[in-house]
């Protein structure tokens, strides 16, 4: 597998844009319809890093035990404990919450939109105005100042806008 790089110019070349700033005044619902795009939920390596928190409390001066964990178990005895209750602990977590600096609706063909994720682009989607709407987390860099990238078979051939190495700052 390589990576092979694309600038944000050249990805988005061809797309009709509109800056659409005040979507969530126009689609009151899109946030809470395009969760996945805009929270950062977590990982195994959160649960992971919570459970090795939970393990180190000393149990013993503690009122609230959750997960039904008792004084009485070691910190090893708690870990493995806890595994059962992953699920739970993942719930507990809160996401972070990915604030845009600028939303564009975006008017592209279905084969531009599967582009556009082949390069982990993240597109949000208003049911209101049936139109799929980029949002744009960078502030102040130069559209021409940043690429993004995928991963491809080692006998992939770059497209004429893609790169093999990365030509741009971000």
């Amino acid at each position: 597998m390589k990576k092979v790089y694309i600038t944000r110019n050249d990805l988005f070349k061809g797309i009709d844009m509109i800056l659409l700033n005040n979507i969530c005044e126009i689609d009151d619902s899109f946030i809470d319809d395009n969760m996945e795009v805009f929270y950062t939920y977590p990982g195994d390596e959160e649960v992971d890093e919570k459970i090795e928190d939970l393990a180190g409390i000393d149990w013993s001066k503690e009122d609230y035990k959750p997960y039904d964990i008792t004084d009485k178990m070691s910190p090893d005895e708690i870990k493995k404990h806890l595994q059962a209750f992953r699920d739970d602990i993942l719930i507990d977590l809160e996401p972070d919450f990915c604030e845009p600096y600028q939303y564009f609706l975006i008017d592209a063909n279905d084969w531009k939109i599967e582009e556009l994720k082949e390069y982990g682009i993240e597109l949000g989607f208003s049911e209101k105005l049936q139109h799929h709407i980029l949002p744009i987390y960078d502030y102040g860099t130069s559209w021409s100042h940043f690429s993004y990238s995928k991963e491809v078979d080692d006998d992939y051939t770059p497209a004429h806008d893609e790169t093999l190495e990365r030509k741009t700052v971000y």
